[in-house]
């Protein structure tokens, strides 16, 4: 799952069109090559057309949109964390990069970096240890049951307890990083797009 942001109005100083494939059509090796090579050409020239994010990458995005800049509203903000398509205007995706690069150039979004990949990475040296637990109780349960492929959903007591409290521990920061790059990157499209929608 991710989300899909897609300019409304993206700068486009050459004039560029947009290059397009039928799938339909069965194209070749050759054609799907050329064509993404087209794209990725066409994406570097009007870097207002299209950002994306996975979901793990974007909740630290918005939220820091939403914890450091006051441009979008709460309903915006609000349906910008879900594929919803919220719309945001040219006036408003122009003065959220703006914040974006004040908080960029000020030095406050490297220093939220350091900080929340700190905790990114203790989450997931605890989960990695996490996971060398739930092996554990994995062989245990392939020793009783005979059943290799068994998913833990369908493990006997008490094992299945023993799984679910592991899992039950796992530290979900461990899952969401955040980059100052991947803001700057969302904070050029933003200035470029003429307004963008969220998918």
């Amino acid at each position: 799952m991710g989300f899909d942001v897609y300019g409304l109005k993206p700068h486009n100083p050459k004039n560029l069109v947009k290059p397009e494939i039928n799938w339909s059509a069965k194209p070749t090796d050759e054609e799907k090559e050329e064509f993404f090579a087209a794209l990725e050409n066409y994406e570097k020239n009007v870097p207002g057309h299209y950002f994306r994010n996975n979901v793990w990458w974007w909740r630290p995005l918005w939220d820091y949109i939403d914890n450091h800049t006051e441009v979008l509203s709460d309903t915006q903000m609000e349906e910008g964390s879900s594929n919803s398509g919220a719309t945001i205007s040219e006036e408003e995706s122009i003065e959220l990069s703006l914040a974006l690069h004040k908080l960029i150039d000020s030095g406050h979004t490297k220093k939220y970096e350091d900080i929340h990949m700190l905790e990114f990475n203790l989450a997931q040296e605890h989960n990695e240890e996490l996971e060398k637990q739930r092996k554990k109780v994995h062989v245990r349960v392939v020793e009783v049951t005979g059943n290799e492929g068994i998913a833990p959903k369908d493990y006997p007591a008490p094992y299945k307890k023993e799984w679910d409290d592991l899992w039950a521990r796992k530290a979900w920061a461990g899952s969401y990083p955040f980059s100052e790059n991947n803001i700057k990157e969302f904070a050029d499209f933003c200035y470029q797009s003429g307004g963008f929608e969220i998918w």
